[in-house]
């Protein structure tokens, strides 16, 4: 039988949870709260993970070029769907 100490504090309001790793394996044991049974305590086990975030940075110098032509080609689209309605309207009345 192994024994693994878990943690569990309380500071500044925040709960601190600490993990206890399992010997020889990928997985962790973390305490998870006081069950309301009496004298029992519900622990999880959890696979460990590795802590790493990737960033893929691109940079393109004239991607304003392209934004601003979006721009022109969203506001003549929105032009000509208000001249179409005004149209109709006139048409119709």
């Amino acid at each position: 039988m192994q024994w693994y100490p878990l943690t569990y504090s309380v500071s500044a309001g925040q709960a601190d949870m600490g993990y206890a790793d399992i010997s020889g394996t990928k997985y962790r044991l973390r305490f998870d709260g006081v069950s309301e049974r009496a004298e029992t305590i519900h622990v999880g086990i959890y696979e460990k993970q590795l802590d790493f975030i990737v960033v893929k940075v691109l940079h393109f110098p004239w991607i304003f070029i392209l934004w601003t032509g979006s721009v022109i080609m969203f506001l003549g689209l929105t032009v000509s769907t208000w001249k179409r309605a005004v149209k109709a309207r006139k048409v119709a009345g």
